[in-house]
């Protein structure tokens, strides 16, 4: 680490496929998870210093992951046209359009 602010520690796969690119990424207060959401509407948990794959859900088969905001009970994830509230394992728990 020459000078910088920070080390490269690990990569991780974004989404299956790899089609779309990650639009919001948020690190969760109340567990060690990484949250990303991606341009197809699907979010995705990484956990541990390799950043595996943890919970992995479809929150809206059109909009993009606008911002993803883990609080205690639910994640709630930003879209276009609405908010939903998902467990963190990944049922939804309301949504608002």
């Amino acid at each position: 680490m020459s000078g910088c602010g920070y080390e490269y520690r690990e990569t991780a796969i974004a989404d299956i496929g790899g089609a779309f690119g990650v639009n919001s990424v948020a690190f969760d207060r109340f567990e060690e998870i990484l949250w990303s959401g991606n341009a197809a509407g699907h979010v995705s948990s990484h956990i541990g210093p390799n950043l595996g794959r943890y919970t992995s859900f479809q929150v809206h088969m059109e909009e993009e992951i606008r911002q993803i905001l883990p609080i205690e009970s639910v994640v709630l994830c930003l879209t276009r046209s609405g908010l939903r509230g998902q467990l963190r394992r990944g049922i939804p728990a309301f949504t608002f359009k």
